[in-house]
């Protein structure tokens, strides 16, 4: 790892009892489809959210040959909200359990960088894992899911 993380998730993490958000069906204001159960994240239009299908496409476009800036997780998140709280996560095997991956990063100076300003915006969540040359972060009230989801 080059460069150091300002938080990472431990055995003794502070878990904080808030107030959730009732869960509700939303469609995709990207493809119309089903989004799933997920909480309205506020900037969007009542009962609208992202699917998984449409999330990753809009991780993974490009602008003009250059990655697009909603690309990047923090961005992302402005507009669409939180994996695993507004929109369906894709989930990392660690210790056995399955965590929901909100922001995944690369290992590198930028990447490390990018994932403390994540983590400063959205201070509830913290490194999961370092692995496989990227940094992921999860809910620091994540607790896993017994082998029930897929990577």
């Amino acid at each position: 790892m080059k460069a150091l993380l300002k938080a990472t998730i431990g055995i003794n993490v502070e878990i904080k009892k808030g107030k959730e958000m009732a869960k509700r069906e939303l469609t995709c204001a990207c493809c119309g489809e089903s989004a799933g159960q997920w909480e309205q994240w506020h900037n969007q239009d009542t009962g609208f959210g992202l699917c998984r299908k449409c999330a990753d496409w809009i991780a993974k476009r490009t602008m003009f040959g250059r990655p697009d800036p909603q690309g990047n997780p923090l961005e992302l998140s402005k507009t669409y909200g939180l994996p695993g709280t507004h929109l369906e996560p894709h989930y990392y095997r660690h210790l056995g359990l399955d965590f929901a991956i909100v922001a995944e990063f690369p290992d590198t100076k930028d990447g490390t960088s990018d994932a403390n300003a994540f983590m400063a915006r959205f201070p509830n969540h913290g490194v999961l894992a370092v692995a496989d040359g990227r940094v992921i972060v999860a809910r620091v009230d994540d607790l896993g899911v017994c082998g029930s989801t897929q990577q």
